[in-house]
């Protein structure tokens, strides 16, 4: 269900006239391998941080916990 609403939300935030449409997207901690759409957006993040993938716009904060 999670892919599909942010599918959902993707293509709505198109629909702006002005191309000037923001989304927000909030979560908990992702279980890494569950393909979830956090998951799915730290990646893209870290493509872009890496050069892999071209920057679209995605700001993206994440507060962590130290390793242990």
């Amino acid at each position: 269900q999670g892919h599909e609403m942010a599918a959902v939300i993707e293509r709505n935030a198109t629909k702006s006239a002005d191309g000037q449409t923001r989304t927000l997207a909030t979560t908990n901690a992702y279980e890494p391998g569950e393909d979830s759409v956090a998951e799915r957006t730290r990646e893209a993040f870290e493509s872009t941080q890496s050069g892999r993938a071209l920057d679209t716009g995605l700001f993206y904060d994440s507060l962590e916990a130290p390793a242990e």
